[in-house]
């Protein structure tokens, strides 16, 4: 089933990590773009516990569900990489071709640190 495509109208970046060394020789932690992508954002309500609600009260961090077209190039995304959306950051914590053989879509669940 190919998804609708005018569900898919948000632009996301998809980075991973890319060490960069400085002039010193040093490591510079630094971020390099794999793809530039539409897709469908979803705020992820959950059940919680107490403890994990006041956790993520603390930290201020919100679960997204993103749905993007499926691409060979990006099912090697890991919870090291991330997500740009309006300026703020998203952890990978899950990416997952939809359904399981063929896929068409990529199911990415991530959370926005505050």
């Amino acid at each position: 089933m190919i998804p609708a495509i005018g569900r898919m109208d948000i632009r996301i970046t998809l980075q991973r990590p890319a060490p960069v060394p400085d002039a010193q020789g040093s490591v510079i932690d630094s971020w390099a773009g794999l793809a530039s992508v539409w897709a469908k954002a979803e705020a992820v309500p959950s059940v919680v516990t107490q403890e994990a609600a006041k956790d993520r009260e603390r930290h201020g961090s919100q679960d997204y569900r993103f749905t993007i077209r499926h691409q060979s190039a990006l099912e090697s995304l890991t919870v090291t990489d991330r997500i740009v959306w309006q300026g703020k950051h998203y952890d990978i914590l899950a990416a997952v071709p939809m359904p399981e053989g063929r896929p068409d879509t990529i199911i990415i669940t991530a959370r926005r640190r505050a």
